[in-house]
């Protein structure tokens, strides 16, 4: 009998763990949707990981948007306002994903 009213506390115990683990990653991404600097001029509008150590990131600058990839050998910039017909591309991609 003690057996069972111990494997049951554990069982409890991991369920617990459990909700609040779920709770804390769901509140994480949705803090970390749009990260702003202290002053509001750089925000972080969109992260995707390519790689284990690459990520490719879109920037607000100033009002102005970058499309940055981050690697541990290089980063590199291209400013999405000179190349409209690729940030156009890109917002039709988000458009028809928030649609799905």
């Amino acid at each position: 009998m003690d057996y069972f009213l111990s494997l049951s506390k554990i069982i409890l115990l991991l369920v617990i763990l459990a909700g609040i683990s779920y709770f804390l990653v769901k509140k994480s991404q949705k803090s970390s949707k749009f990260k702003k600097s202290e002053n509001g001029q750089l925000i972080v509008k969109d992260a995707l990981p390519l790689s284990r150590d690459t990520r490719a990131v879109i920037l607000e600058v100033n009002g102005k948007e970058y499309l940055t990839i981050l690697s541990p050998h290089a980063i590199k910039t291209m400013d999405l306002q000179r190349n409209a017909s690729f940030s156009e591309r890109l917002l039709e991609r988000e458009q028809i994903h928030e649609e799905n």
